[in-house]
């Protein structure tokens, strides 16, 4: 349980990031979500952009090397953006304008390029876009995955996601 006044509740990064959780998958689970090991981002909030993560990269950065995010096992689970509620974290009034959104994560100018064996439950946004994800401005040429842990992924020399197996 982390607070941001701003933006990211748990994470703010303005470089490209990869969020790795471990273990694969496991017996009498869920198929392909989680792993033994995941990274568990709950009960987070930010009072404008990315209840758990936010993802800045700066204006400017054009080499998609540089602007690629991977999240991969990883649990985000009620995370908020803009609590109104006692005791949250919310958007000054005349703020409300400014709210990215992304409950769970939000990237801006970033590519989120893998989210791989990943559970989003119950993160909101209020007043904003996004209950789990908000993009904003990403590179429009640049492939994105969204996929279970049973899935294989193939990377290009650089270790951006361009594309999958479906093992379904």
């Amino acid at each position: 349980e982390n607070k941001a006044l701003a933006h990211g509740g748990a994470i703010y990064s303005e470089r490209n990031t990869t969020i790795y959780g471990a273990g694969g998958m496991q017996s009498n689970e869920i198929i392909g979500y989680g792993g033994k090991y995941p990274v568990n981002f709950e009960d987070n909030e930010a009072g404008y952009s990315g209840g758990a993560i936010k993802f800045y990269i700066p204006d400017g950065t054009v080499d998609p090397v540089n602007r690629f995010c991977h999240v991969v096992r990883s649990e985000f689970i009620n995370n908020i953006v803009n609590n109104n509620e006692e005791g949250g974290v919310s958007a000054f009034e005349d703020d409300f304008r400014e709210i990215g959104g992304g409950g769970a994560i939000c990237a801006v100018n970033a590519d989120l390029n893998l989210v791989k064996g990943s559970e989003f439950r119950g993160n909101k946004v209020y007043q904003g876009n996004g209950g789990a994800v908000a993009l904003v401005l990403p590179l429009q040429n640049t492939k994105r995955f969204f996929v279970s842990d049973i899935d294989a992924i193939m990377y290009d020399a650089d270790e951006i996601a361009v594309g999958i197996t479906s093992s379904d």
